[in-house]
């Protein structure tokens, strides 16, 4: 059975490792939005929304339905036989990190501003995006250890006794929190103060 996936190339481990290939996404794609009626104020409900095609009558569900294909995702990906010999320690970024950015981004889609219960959901999109590449790049096995935490500092996040960071980082352009949100994958190792960035890219498993 084909799945079309994603790979999570880290340029800075390539030479370690090609891809650690997950089989969900990092940001929630066309087909999952809900789908609103026309209008012009604030979107603050969402009543419900199709995921992979299927229409449920409810948020809740939805999100149920989105979270457990994409768990579901993550635990078929491949397990690596010649895992890099270190621990990696993965961030998320918490719900109020993730707000600005999910605000911006989803009024930009939907022409509206986006508040109240419209944006816990979009933002729990998010997470259960985040959530599952951060599980696939575990239940791969490509460190010799690894564990994920979610925390509100995401822009440098302390190294620790990681040999490996990896991130999604949620930023602003410009420093002091100003300017456009930006949100992407980034990588650390230990011992070297460059972050580079890191990109999901189409596959198939």
């Amino acid at each position: 059975m084909t799945k079309v996936g994603r790979c999570f190339a880290i340029a800075s481990l390539l030479p370690l490792c090609a891809v650690l290939c997950l089989l969900g996404s990092c940001a929630p794609m066309a087909t999952n939005r809900p789908q609103p009626a026309p209008a012009t104020g604030p979107l603050n409900t969402v009543t419900g929304a199709t995921v992979n095609g299927v229409h449920y009558a409810s948020s809740a569900a939805a999100l149920d339905a989105l979270r457990t294909g994409e768990d579901g995702y993550a635990a078929q990906v491949t397990h690596e036989p010649d895992p890099i010999k270190g621990n990696v320690r993965i961030i998320l970024p918490d719900n109020d990190r993730l707000r600005p950015l999910v605000s911006q981004n989803f009024a930009q889609v939907t022409k509206r501003m986006v508040t109240g219960a419209a944006l816990d959901y979009f933002i729990e999109q998010y997470r259960i995006y985040e959530t599952a590449a951060a599980d696939a790049i575990v239940n791969a096995g490509e460190f010799s250890s690894a564990s994920v935490v979610v925390q509100n500092d995401v822009l440098n996040p302390e190294q620790g006794d990681a040999d490996y960071l990896v991130w999604f980082q949620v930023r602003t352009l410009l420093p002091n929190n100003t300017g456009a949100w930006l949100g992407h994958w980034a990588v650390r190792r230990r011992g070297s103060p460059t972050e580079q960035f890191a990109a999901f890219d189409a596959g198939t498993k």
